[in-house]
């Protein structure tokens, strides 16, 4: 290999394997949120958990809809991170062009579904923890960000890397017929 051969850059692998990792196990988890929601009752919870803690589990739930419509929107865009990724270590600008509208898609999506979660656990919360563990609910408000800030990290870490102008360069030349 002479000095003006260069081998290909790794990060669209890379990515495309985070990304397909992320894709699948966000999809397996929604699908199988679906699957329970419409065959799981209070009398299964209670059988698995004991009566008390299965009232408990139903109480906190959230409501059907959120959780249907929720599950639903979360599957689409995990369709759309896996063709994204694939699409990617191909070494396809689509792949690229998916990967930012994901990323423009979920993130607003996360706010969205933090916000509606803090709610609804503020609304819950109150009266459920005993008095002496008030803190718990300031804990559990805490995790709960710190969850969905981790989640995206890896959209925000995308926009963040596929604006740089080196990484533009090179994507742009993908999908160019040979000269």
């Amino acid at each position: 290999m002479n000095g003006a051969e260069k081998r290909p850059s790794r990060w669209p692998g890379v990515l495309g394997t985070i990304g397909i990792i992320i894709a699948v196990l966000t999809f397996w988890d929604e699908l199988s949120e679906l699957i329970r929601l419409f065959t799981w009752g209070e009398e299964d919870w209670a059988r698995m958990l004991g009566a008390e803690t299965a009232r408990m589990v139903q109480e906190f739930a959230p409501p059907l809809g959120f959780a249907i419509a929720s599950a639903v929107i979360n599957i689409e865009l995990a369709i759309l991170l896996f063709v994204g990724s694939v699409l990617l270590i191909r070494r396809s600008r689509a792949g690229v062009s998916c990967f930012r509208v994901w990323s423009f898609l979920v993130l607003p999506w996360l706010a969205i579904q933090l916000v509606l979660v803090l709610t609804w656990m503020r609304d819950h919360l109150s009266g459920l923890l005993q008095p002496d563990w008030q803190v718990a609910e300031a804990t559990i408000v805490f995790w709960t960000v710190v969850a969905f800030m981790v989640i995206a990290i890896f959209p925000v870490f995308l926009l963040v890397w596929l604006a740089r102008p080196v990484i533009q360069a090179e994507y742009s030349r993908w999908d160019m017929p040979a000269a």
